[in-house]
């Protein structure tokens, strides 16, 4: 079984893995022996995530906190990564809005940044191809929650304004012609996965 990070750039799925229904989330921590307020509060904690379930329930320290998410100097690194989610490296309107996201002046400095959560123990973002991303959102905030402050989330509305409001420039064709925008030079300068990401981020936050 083969599973994919809801983050992670997809191309042509065969199948699907979503969340778990209620029903089935609620029957499994039944199974374990678990009352009705445990799973509640699991299932408010989790959002049917399996990655942060996991956490929740380890009893281990190191599962539950892994030891880059206590770290002053690394953990608030990865918050404006977990808010982007997803992005194409060599994009130049992804790497502004990503400084922009992070506050920083240099792509060169936050590549730093990356490189050093990519190499520590149990990391939470991912490196293939061209693209670059956090492994899950949701365990990411639970990791990291307690750094983020109010100007990073003032920073992450703006970056969200400019990137949601992006106009496809498509729509500039005929209708008969719009599926084929790409053979025009008729495409955004932000990237799909970077857009997709902020939206979800909005939706989590």
């Amino acid at each position: 079984m083969v599973i994919e990070p809801r983050t992670a750039v997809q191309r042509d799925a065969e199948i699907t893995l979503d969340l778990l229904s209620n029903s089935a989330f609620t029957t499994a921590l039944s199974s374990m022996g678990l009352d009705s307020d445990e799973i509640k509060r699991l299932e408010r904690e989790s959002g049917r995530s399996l990655t942060v379930l996991r956490r929740r329930l380890a009893q281990s320290p190191e599962l539950r906190s892994p030891s880059w998410s206590s770290d002053e100097n690394i953990a608030p690194t990865l918050i404006p990564l977990m808010l982007a989610g997803a992005w194409k490296t060599g994009n130049e309107a992804d790497q502004y809005l990503l400084c922009e996201l992070s506050g920083i002046g240099e792509f060169t400095e936050l590549e730093h940044q990356f490189s050093v959560l990519l190499n520590s123990n149990d990391s939470p973002v991912w490196s293939i191809g061209g693209f670059q991303g956090v492994v899950s959102k949701i365990d990411s905030l639970y990791a990291v929650h307690q750094w983020v402050t109010e100007d990073q989330l003032r920073r992450f509305l703006e970056v969200a304004d400019l990137v949601l409001s992006e106009r496809d420039p498509k729509l500039d064709l005929p209708k008969k012609d719009q599926w084929a925008g790409a053979m025009y030079g008729k495409v955004r300068e932000i990237s799909a996965p970077l857009r997709k990401g902020i939206a979800e981020s909005l939706v989590l936050l």
